[in-house]
Order: structure tokens, then sequence, then C-alpha cells
């Protein structure tokens, strides 16, 4: 922001999860916090700007490929919940859109997600389709991955927001659908099933990218 004040033709693109103008999804703890004073920051500089609230990343999925087809499980504490998930790289696709000026949208806000948004049984199932083997959602109760993140190498800041995480999907927080990637990008975003098959064909980086990492 202070950068930016040096910059009169600046436009500040911010991709935060929370949603502090409506009830803000994953606003309990210090990440949800600095997001919102962040975006709050932002809007009192009096610059143009453009909200992108992506709630959950696909490819933190795609980090535990060889894990869930070693152990044919998926895991996570959010029940039945949707998620609307997205591929960053439609993500990046519309940001630069956005920023180019071929796609303006000042002071405006705007989710982006997927195609679908998935609870974890129809996403094992797509990943049993992807990996040609069986895959199940083992539901996980929230007090054992709070256990299991105890247990972990993870920083306590760490942990609490992938609890967080979970907590907000659990409750069904990111489930809404938002239309803007077809629209800027004139295509259906790519949907996890395009994602994975993506990922098998391409080395991989390991560990989870952290916006909206399920635990």
């Amino acid at each position: 922001m202070d950068a930016s004040s040096h910059c009169p033709n600046a436009r500040l693109n911010a991709c935060p999860n929370e949603r502090p103008n409506e009830r803000p999804i994953l606003l309990t703890g210090a990440t949800g916090r600095w997001h919102a004073e962040t975006e709050a920051e932002i809007v009192r500089s009096g610059r143009p700007y453009t909200f992108f609230r992506p709630y959950c990343f696909m490819q933190n999925l795609v980090a535990q490929i060889d894990r869930i087809r070693e152990s044919g499980l998926i895991q996570a504490a959010v029940g039945p919940a949707r998620i609307a998930l997205v591929d960053v790289r439609d993500i990046a696709e519309v940001v630069a859109s956005t920023l180019s000026g071929q796609t303006p949208m000042p002071n405006e806000t705007r989710a982006l997600t997927g195609p679908a948004a998935l609870n974890y049984r129809e996403i094992a199932a797509v990943f049993s389709e992807a990996l040609g083997r069986p895959v199940s959602y083992q539901e996980q109760t929230l007090d054992a991955v709070r256990q299991r993140l105890a247990q972990s190498n993870l920083p306590p800041w760490r942990a609490e927001q992938l609890l967080s995480f979970t907590r907000a999907f659990a409750e069904g927080q990111a489930s809404q659908l938002d239309d803007t990637i077809a629209k800027v990008l004139a295509r259906p975003p790519r949907s996890l099933r395009q994602v994975l098959d993506d990922a098998l064909k391409t080395p991989r980086r390991t560990g989870p990218l952290g916006h909206g990492a399920p635990a």
C-alpha cells in the first residue's frame, strides 16, 4: 500500500479468502483479521481496486495425490459440505486480464470458483476416475484434526489457520459458485478432473499452496 502511493495509476488486486463486506468467511483467526484489515486499508486509500476471494485451490488436493493413490483414502473434517474449488491457473488468467485493462472491474469483489461445488464424496469419486483405483472419503472430527495438527511441525498460527478453514467449509461458507472466470476468459473454468489429469502428466510440488487448504 505504501509503495502504491507513489504510483498514481496503480491498480490494486488482492486475493484474500475472507468476505468482510458480508458475513466474513474464515474470519475467526489472525489470518482473517489481516485480510480484512488489508482490504479496509485499500478501500480507504481511494485507489481503484479489485478483490478476488477464492475459497479453496484445487492444487491443495493435487498436493495430496500420491498419498491418496497409495492409501485409497481422502480425509477431511467437513462432513457433507460442498466446496467451490478453483484452479490457480484460472485465477492467474483473470488477474492478468484485469491488471492489463482487458477486463476492468473497478472497485468490485469477485469470489472466483470452478464450475461446481463438490462435497468430499464427489471429490473422492473424481480421484477414483483419474487414478483408476477406488478412493473413499474418510470423514474426520475437528478434534482429530486438531490433535493431528498439534503433533505436526506446523507453527501454531498455521495450524489454527487450517482449523479455521475447516470449520468454515463444514459450515457451508465456501459453497457459492461465481461465474467471473467463465465471463472473463470466455470459457468454462477448469474442472477438478482436468486439473488432476494435468497434474498426473507433469511433475508436482509437495505441500499445499496455502489458501483454503482443508485440514
